[in-house]
């Protein structure tokens, strides 16, 4: 299950600023939110050298099955798709951490779903690198359009 992490850290910000929001404040959503995007920078930097190595996917539920084929949902790391997922994530997280000062002066405003929206665009962008099938990089393309 390696690298899975890069996926799930700003899955799990998503979550909680997406629930935990309004409770926590403005300034604890983009902290929230940028911790998800460093971890998930921070493994796909631990991955790198192993896709680099040898490609591996991991699969997490076998969707459907029609005779000999399976359909999974999974993603699948190569040296393209790890590349693109730190350069997809060290942009993000510094961008993240800009958007931090540029929206103080909105604090107080709703920003905490501001940073709910950039998690999930992050999200978004990270299925599209790294699904192994058609229907998962839609389902990211959809995220990101939304």
């Amino acid at each position: 299950m390696e690298g899975l992490g890069i996926i799930i850290a700003p899955l799990i910000a998503l979550i909680l600023t997406s629930v935990l929001g309004r409770k926590i404040g403005d300034v604890a959503s983009g902290v929230i939110t940028i911790l998800g995007g460093a971890v998930s920078f921070v493994m796909s930097l631990i991955v790198m050298p192993r896709a680099l190595e040898q490609p591996f996917s991991v699969s997490v539920y076998e969707f459907i099955t029609i005779g000999d084929y399976t359909l999974t949902i999974g993603f699948y790391f190569d040296s393209l798709s790890v590349l693109m997922s730190a350069v997809v994530t060290g942009v993000a997280t510094l961008i993240f951490i800009y958007s931090l000062g540029y929206m103080e002066h909105f604090f107080g405003k709703w920003v905490h779903k501001f940073y709910t929206y950039l998690s999930l665009f992050l999200f978004s962008m990270l299925l599209i690198v790294l699904s192994d099938n058609l229907i998962g990089i839609f389902a990211g393309w959809e995220g990101v359009g939304l």
